[in-house]
């Protein structure tokens, strides 16, 4: 009797199917990539082959509310086989979707022939390296705090078998996102209230060689490392929708050979050209900086110097580090090590991808200029502008005493320096002797047993990169002045100065009312410079200009203080060059030297008495502008 049942059923079902089919649907658990308009477009598509159907509907869910309801129905006219498109478009925010499918064969009878579920559009991003990347250290201690009903993973569920690729929760299968990826995934999520997937290609232990290494005659080759992590990329459907690659990856080669070393450039550079032929378009690439380690040669530094160029070097890439973050086996992080890194990198990536409008100090301090002063025993470190760079203390640790100062070193020696500290966004380094010309190094290449010292720090801990061989430059030897400062009749405020020479740039910084730093918020090649900044009324500010080239730059003016008022009640005195004159006006007062082309404001009721001085062969006019007394 069951036999005949089962029987009875399967041919019910058969000639049910028969009726109908499926060409296009989501799967379980799938992310929809998101497009600028924060939507993707979902569709289910098929063909009724029987005219025994009468209908077929989509009943599309948003968690459990209604969204859309598609339908199709045959007539008497009806040409088999009929097809049906029908196309949802969805939305990234923190909800799943849920499409039924039914087939009517009568006004009253209906089946459901298919149910996808947990359906979700967002964003996807991609890891790759070895096995810092990996990051499988406290994966089960973090997926058991991490809710992973809206985080996605996608990945083999069978060996490296292409036909076992599916859509997972974050945390399965075995967790392979990494603890660095679902952090990641868990703070976008919360932040931003976007779903993500993360698919991870890293694999443990591997130098750049064997994870850029592509099979010509097909790059998805499943026997190789990169064609692996490809086929993931294309049957995800991911290819030219990926809003970041996370790259960690040089551990290998900082613990073997120079050769390995000497060949990184050439290797980094085949992976990312690889990639941008193969992945499609993608919005960034961010490289991280690795650390210090206890193994190999001494030539970690080269490696990471690299890693810290590459952001100039190709586009779209971003740098972060992993220095000052700890290694208990003197390689790999602890959980909350991996987290820290997911954090950090959250922090560029909100600013890169999600519109976060803060961008100060969101990536670590980089070194632009190394500069000797005319003394030849202090060096001036420029970090990036705005970064407000923390001088750590001295420490110990474990019985040692770590004295940061002694990782500065002077063509490789370390032994001339004597003192060291920060200020705004320079390090100074106070020499016991002179030098010529050379080259500065920050933190050892390697270091035995693990180097658990001190870092530079912006104001919001992010440690400094690290850097090799950064050439030292003589200060420019012109210190400017600021001529004037004017404000305009539309309330803006004008820096006047002499204009630079030699391709060199005047940079102008300032601080307003109690601010202890100066801030830099422009430069130029010209001989002023608009500052549009917002003011009330007894705003003061105080500005300084500074000679500035690509690898130099020299001292700071003297500072000019200028005071705000809402209502220019004044004169304009503008000066441009002419033949011998002096100029006097009645009830007007001053006593201060003109320069050539600059334009001074005078309070209405001043005098330019005959002693006046001025720059020879210069006019001057007098234009009153503002509101009278």
């Amino acid at each position: 009797m069951l036999k005949i049942l089962f029987s009875l059923l399967f041919c019910i079902s058969l000639n049910t199917y028969a009726q109908y089919s499926i060409i296009e649907s989501p799967k379980n658990f799938q992310l929809f990539p998101r497009d600028n308009f924060n939507q993707a477009s979902v569709a289910v598509k098929g063909q009724i082959t029987s005219g025994l159907v009468t209908k077929v509907s989509l009943l599309v869910k948003k968690e459990n509310t209604l969204l859309k309801y598609h339908s199709l129905a045959t007539t008497n006219n009806s040409v088999f086989p009929l097809n049906y498109d029908f196309t949802t478009t969805i939305t990234a925010l923190p909800q799943e979707y849920s499409f039924r499918l039914f087939i009517h064969t009568s006004n009253t009878d209906s089946s459901e022939v298919m149910y996808r579920e947990r359906i979700v559009c967002g964003d996807i991003y991609v890891l790759y390296g070895q096995s810092n990347m990996v990051a499988q250290t406290g994966i089960n201690e973090s997926n058991n705090e991490t809710d992973d009903r809206l985080l996605r993973n996608f990945d083999f569920s069978n060996g490296n078998d292409p036909n076992s690729l599916q859509w997972f929760p974050a945390e399965q299968p075995y967790g392979s996102v990494g603890v660095l990826g679902i952090k990641l995934q868990a703070l976008i999520l919360s932040e931003k209230g976007i779903p993500t997937c993360v698919i991870n290609g890293a694999s443990g232990g591997l130098p750049i060689s064997a994870l850029n290494y592509r099979d010509e005659n097909n790059h998805a080759n499943v026997n190789t490392v990169y064609g692996r992590f490809l086929t993931k990329i294309q049957t995800a459907g991911a290819v030219g929708k990926i809003k970041g690659i996370l790259w960690r990856q040089g551990e290998n080669e900082s613990c073997t050979w120079y050769v390995d070393v000497n060949n990184y450039p050439g290797n980094f550079t085949t992976l990312y050209n690889n990639m941008n032929q193969d992945f499609g378009t993608f919005d960034y690439f961010y490289n991280i900086q690795v650390g210090i380690y206890t193994c190999g040669c001494s030539c970690g530094g080269t490696i990471r110097e690299f890693q810290r160029k590459t952001k100039y070097l190709y586009p779209k890439i971003k740098t972060a580090t992993c220095l000052g973050i700890a290694t208990p086996d003197g390689v790999h992080h602890a959980r909350e090590g991996y987290e820290q890194i997911a954090s950090e990198l959250f922090q560029q990536i909100k600013y890169d991808i999600y519109n976060a409008t803060d961008s100060v100090e969101i990536s670590p301090p980089d070194v632009q200029k190394v500069i000797k002063k005319p003394s030849n025993d202090t060096l001036i470190l420029v970090f990036d502008k705005n970064q407000k760079i923390v001088f750590p203390n001295d420490t110990t640790v474990n019985n040692t005493l770590w004295q940061l100062k002694n990782y500065f070193y002077i063509n490789q020696s370390n032994a001339i320096v004597q003192n060291a500290w920060a200020s705004a966004n320079r390090v100074f380094i106070k020499l016991n002797q002179t030098i010529g010309t050379g080259t500065l190094d920050y933190l050892p290449a390697r270091h035995s047993p693990v180097y658990v010292g001190t870092h530079l720090k912006n104001s919001k801990s992010l440690r400094a990169f690290s850097f090799e061989k950064f050439n030292i430059s003589p200060q420019l030897p012109i210190r400017p002045q600021i001529d004037s400062v004017v404000q305009m009749a539309d309330n803006r405020v004008r820096v006047y100065f002499q204009a630079p020479s030699n391709g060199n740039k005047m940079a102008l910084e300032r601080k307003k009312n109690n601010d202890s730093f100066f801030f830099q918020f422009n430069e130029t090649n010209g001989s002023f410079i608009e500052d549009n900044i917002e003011l009330a009324s007894g705003d003061s500010l105080v500005y300084r200009i500074q000679l500035t080239s690509t690898t130099s730059e020299s001292e700071y003016s003297v500072p000019v203080k200028f005071t705000f008022s809402d209502c220019l009640n004044n004169l304009v005195l503008n000066g441009t060059a002419s033949g011998n004159s002096t100029f006097v006006g009645k009830n007007i007062v001053s006593t201060q030297n003109i320069g050539n082309n600059v334009q001074y404001r005078f309070s209405q009721f001043t005098e330019l008495r005959p002693n006046f001085q001025t720059n020879s062969q210069t006019f001057f006019e007098v234009i009153k502008v503002g509101c009278p007394n």
